[in-house]
């Protein structure tokens, strides 16, 4: 999966680096709210199909929460934590706070080949590995 140019050792450390700043530094503090939206937004604009709003929004608060720790520990740990592993914990935790049954299984199945298809497309040009990958 090409998700791995863009999760990376450097990239989720500098991600630790944001957040630590964040209690101290306004401009931190706006980036990481401007994120948490992003975040929001997206989540509940998948999640509105699936729950009613007011649930919709808990588990994208939950699911933002899940993103961020994901993101931090990979930016502790010694060792890289591999995107599939990441995407993986994902599911788990989407499946345990979503109504999962065959058909919901078959059609995530889909939704991750799109998704793979795409991340490869985008994330896989010279241009944005070379870009990424800079010192």
């Amino acid at each position: 999966m090409s998700v791995e140019t863009i999760f990376n050792r450097r990239v989720c450390q500098a991600w630790v680096s944001l957040i630590s700043e964040v209690p101290h530094n306004e401009e931190c503090q706006r980036v990481q709210i401007a994120n948490n939206e992003r975040i929001r937004s997206n989540l509940m604009h998948e999640l509105k199909h699936f729950l009613p709003e007011g649930e919709a929004e808990k588990v994208a608060r939950h699911l933002g929460v899940h993103i961020d720790g994901i993101w931090v520990r990979a930016g502790l740990l010694p060792d890289p934590v591999q995107a599939d592993v990441a995407v993986s914990e994902m599911e788990f935790a989407i499946s345990k706070m979503l109504p999962f049954d065959e058909i919901s299984a078959a059609k995530h199945q889909d939704a991750r080949k799109k998704i793979e298809t795409i991340a490869d497309i985008a994330l896989g040009s010279k241009a944005f590995k070379d870009k990424s990958m800079q010192e």
